[in-house]
């Protein structure tokens, strides 16, 4: 990770505690599949 990378994630992290939340990190996503994108839009129509 490049330094300003790893700097914003620094700062993020400390907002996210400062306003309460006690586990911030950062994973890798995957897409998900067809059907469940599919799902997730019309569940918040």
């Amino acid at each position: 990770m490049q330094k300003s990378q790893c700097r914003i994630g620094d700062d993020i992290k400390a907002e996210a505690l400062r306003l309460g939340f006690d586990a911030v990190g950062f994973a890798h996503a995957a897409p998900v599949s067809h059907e469940a994108a599919k799902a997730f839009t019309q569940w918040i129509a």
